[in-house]
């Protein structure tokens, strides 16, 4: 039984895969009917189990020529490259953790993917499906560690501020929240070396005078810094004074990694983050609307806002007395 459906499946594939190499190499082929091929093609690549037997090669093989051609890549319809995106997100799943394509083209097709990603603020319904299926897969694939590999820095950087300033849109879900947090908490606990732009990034993210305190931008950019302590817990320090910044206007935990830092230390204390508590309780306020693209709708705004507001004002007492401590100390020092 299942070997005649693998069977079918290779068969399907094969078919499908060879009309859209037929399609991408016509210039006259109407968008609808190459958007509906590469519908099915998605669909089929969808049911592939990663790594698949070598019989499957084959079939592959058509879908990953056509798909990978300029006449697609570089398609004039920006809904016939998102569906292209899409596509080659399930080559890439299927082909982990190797890469599907030599290293120019794989630089290409995340090009490709981070453009599709950008549907995630949008109206359009088929683009955000696609959108969401694609970061969907970087997530499960671990697709940062690619972009790691190819040294795509600039795309990396890209991609941290499109994830930033998509989820401040409430109507995002927190699975979307989610797949951000740990894409990007993965890729800089990964990186042999973190470029400073990616610091500049988040701390733009959790600066007071630059975003809305505890909007979805600022606690996600939170969630990361604090997720990756223990890999941003001298360079935050170093960058804010090389910047001359005052960490005031930062975060609970850039202020406390800023404040406990010192040269001859190997260890940052940073105590638990008031913004990942209360995220803990949005999660708790919130249901989700599946009716209307996976809106986040909240309940008890009032105790939430109390909530937020109570543990803000105690947390910024304690940070001010920790200034002042701090200042006695090194007045009593000299």
């Amino acid at each position: 039984m299942a070997s005649s459906w693998v069977k079918k499946l290779k068969r399907d594939l094969y078919d499908a895969g060879t009309k859209l190499l037929a399609l991408a190499s016509s210039a006259t082929t109407p968008v609808p009917e190459l958007l509906n091929v590469l519908d099915q093609v998605d669909g089929l690549l969808s049911k592939v189990a990663q790594r698949p037997f070598g019989s499957m090669e084959p079939a592959l093989y058509v879908s990953m020529k056509a798909l990978i051609s300029d006449q697609l890549m570089k398609h004039s319809d920006i809904d016939v490259k998102v569906s292209v995106a899409s596509c080659m997100s399930e080559i890439t799943r299927i082909s982990a953790p190797n890469a599907p394509y030599h290293d120019a083209q794989m630089k290409e097709i995340f090009h490709l993917k981070l453009m599709a990603l950008g549907k995630l603020s949008s109206e359009d319904p088929r683009g955000y499906s696609k959108a969401l299926h694609i970061l969907d897969n970087m997530t499960r694939v671990r697709a940062c560690l690619l972009m790691l590999d190819l040294e795509c820095d600039d795309l990396i950087a890209d991609m941290f501020k499109l994830f930033l300033s998509t989820i401040r849109n409430d109507n995002h879900s927190s699975v979307v929240f989610e797949q951000m947090e740990s894409i990007m908490t993965r890729t800089i606990k990964e990186s042999d070396e973190i470029p400073e732009e990616l610091l500049d990034i988040l701390l733009t993210s959790v600066n007071m005078r630059e975003e809305r305190f505890w909007s979805r931008t600022w606690i996600l950019a939170e969630i990361v810094l604090r997720n990756c302590t223990s890999e941003l817990q001298h360079l935050i320090p170093k960058f804010v004074r090389s910047r001359e910044l005052n960490y005031d206007d930062y975060c609970t935990t850039v202020a406390t990694m800023c404040l406990n830092f010192t040269e001859d230390e190997n260890v940052v204390r940073v105590s638990p983050s008031i913004f990942t508590f209360l995220y803990g309780i949005k999660l708790c306020f919130c249901t989700q609307n599946s009716s209307s693209k996976n809106v986040d709708t909240y309940n008890f705004r009032g105790l939430r806002i109390f909530v937020l507001v109570i543990f803000f004002l105690a947390e910024t007492i304690m940070m001010k007395r920790k200034v002042k401590a701090k200042v006695r100390a090194q007045v009593k020092a000299e």
